[in-house]
């Protein structure tokens, strides 16, 4: 009985903890880690977006997903996220990310999960165009890194099941 209390206890904190509270990037925002604490990668929880990287995660996000100005976002993604898609295959939009109907950015928000100096991982919820009832809401996790100076997008990919169209 006891073990049974125990463990319910312990399932009601885990389903009910949120979390903190999402972030809006924007351009005043600096990377400014707790430094109390580090993940096994030596990233810190939360942080904040500086502009270079809040600038790189926006425009990434809303060419590849809308797959509009995609040379550019070529040159915004690391070899490790292009994988084995080519220069050629990823202008024709066979990348190895799900397309998403994205408005803007404006009513995307950025919830920096972990950071260092170089390194940001980061969740976006993408919505879909005011009034469209075919198309869900869609949360992706995004890791920018710092290379050569310059920051640069190594994963996104959906967290929940891609935005689908609803019957009726």
């Amino acid at each position: 009985m006891l073990l049974f209390v125990v463990g319910a206890i312990v399932f009601i904190q885990v389903r009910t903890d949120t979390g903190p509270a999402p972030t809006v990037a924007s351009p005043q925002q600096a990377v400014q880690p707790d430094p109390e604490q580090t993940n096994v990668l030596g990233e810190k929880p939360g942080g904040k977006l500086v502009p270079a990287a809040q600038k790189v995660a926006s425009t990434f996000a809303m060419s590849t997903l809308r797959r509009e100005d995609l040379a550019g976002s070529w040159k915004l993604a690391t070899a490790e996220l292009r994988g084995p898609v080519t220069r050629t295959q990823w202008l024709a939009g066979e990348l190895p990310i799900p397309p998403y109907p994205v408005r803007s950015l404006a009513s995307t928000t950025f919830k920096v999960i972990s950071s260092k100096p170089d390194r940001v991982l980061l969740q976006l919820l993408v919505l879909p165009p005011v009034g469209d009832k075919q198309v869900d809401p869609v949360r992706y996790d995004m890791t920018l890194e710092k290379t050569g100076g310059r920051w640069l997008v190594s994963y996104l990919t959906p967290y929940a099941p891609v935005a689908v169209q609803k019957d009726g």
